[in-house]
């Protein structure tokens, strides 16, 4: 049977992905951390050890490196343990009420270096601001090779969550925050004092209350095209993706994201993909056990190096008018080569207003994170 890559560019360029894939794919070990020469620095954490494990082959992505989803994941889980305990072992808590955090919101997180398979994947947190009905967490990764016993910082981020009755309905469709226990800090919390702020009152951008359909089109098949590589990821929400009370997980929520996220990337340049970095995420709806999930990746901007994909949550259940918009987020990827150098990626063609709506849109948080990184580099 013969087919013409003109009439099937699409299938043809899958085709050619999958090809690269198996040449280029090959799983990261310990041995790779241990040759791995990156940003060296000393072991230089000062927050308490929360929780850690080992790397499995099945925590890996394509490039063979530990999947951004994965610590995403970990660092959440991280931040609902100290939350939980602050609520419930706080010196004005009640031991009669005992509370529960749920994760609200996640500031811009960067991967600083790649986490090997093999290695000890290490989340370290506190508690360091609250203000009413919210926490904030910080927390940093360090990755340990067992073969060295060099540890290296790979991420460092912030949390928010709030805090719900323990004793709430399973699977209620409305979460209200309660007061939580203040922290009292003897530190500088005007940085999370400002961020509180601009949370509580600056207004983000609304997310589309419409369906999103990514029907298959002509324009699809433009390469480089984001109708190209769009993406669709749905998944039935199972009882190892949630809470006791029967919502889904913020980390497991972002590990779906991050999956969508990188199947996007991957389709436009057909090469291997991290995660660069990831924007502030608003958790505004819950998800509950059972709902199913659908996940969009869109990407809107490329620069030389760099791709950022727009991805939409959308969650609906079995009851009639349960279907909401409950998340947004973007993803800087990176593509690499076989062996782990950067490249640089096609760039995106633009072939809608909304296209260049986007696209616009993209350019601006593109240097708004490049201004950032210029400053942190500054200090």
């Amino acid at each position: 049977m013969h087919f013409s890559g003109r009439r099937f560019p699409r299938l043809l360029s899958l085709v050619r992905f999958v090809i690269n894939s198996k040449r280029c794919f090959r799983l990261g070990t310990a041995e790779d951390g241990a040759r791995y020469v990156g940003k060296s620095e000393p072991f230089t954490c000062k927050l308490p050890m929360v929780i850690s494990r080992i790397m499995l082959p099945d925590d890996a992505n394509i490039a063979g490196n530990v999947h951004g989803g994965t610590l995403l994941r970990m660092i959440a889980q991280a931040g609902y343990v100290l939350s939980t305990r602050h609520c419930n072992s706080a010196p004005d808590s009640d031991p009669s009420n005992p509370l529960m955090a749920v994760l609200a919101r996640v500031e811009n997180t960067d991967f600083h270096q790649p986490v090997f398979i093999g290695e000890v994947a290490e989340v370290y947190g506190e508690v360091v601001f609250t203000s009413g009905k919210s926490i904030e967490v910080v927390s940093e990764v360090w990755a340990e090779n067992l073969l060295t016993g060099v540890k290296r910082c790979t991420n460092r981020a912030q949390f928010w969550y709030v805090a719900i009755q323990s004793g709430i309905e399973q699977n209620a469709t409305a979460l209200t925050p309660v007061d939580v226990p203040q922290f009292k800090s003897s530190g500088d919390v005007s940085d999370s004092v400002d961020k509180y702020v601009a949370r509580k009152w600056s207004k983000m951008s609304e997310i589309e209350t419409a369906h999103v359909h990514l029907p298959i089109s002509e324009t699809s098949e433009v390469l480089y095209s984001s109708q190209h590589s769009q993406t669709s990821l749905i998944q039935m929400v199972l009882p190892h993706h949630c809470l006791s009370s029967g919502h889904m997980q913020g980390g497991s929520l972002m590990r779906l994201m991050d999956n969508c996220a990188g199947v996007t990337a991957a389709r436009h340049c057909k090469t291997n993909v991290v995660t660069a970095s990831l924007g502030a995420i608003d958790f505004r709806l819950p998800i509950l056990k059972g709902e199913l999930v659908t996940v969009r990746g869109r990407l809107i901007f490329t620069s030389s190096k760099t791709m950022l994909v727009k991805v939409t949550v959308e969650a609906e259940g079995v009851l009639p008018q349960s279907y909401r918009m409950t998340t947004e987020a973007y993803f800087t990827f990176v593509s690499l080569d076989g062996c782990g150098k950067t490249l640089t990626v096609p760039q995106l063609t633009l072939l809608t207003e909304k296209d260049k709506e986007l696209y616009e849109v993209g350019r601006q948080k593109y240097n708004e994170q490049k201004l950032k990184r210029e400053r942190e580099g500054k200090h």
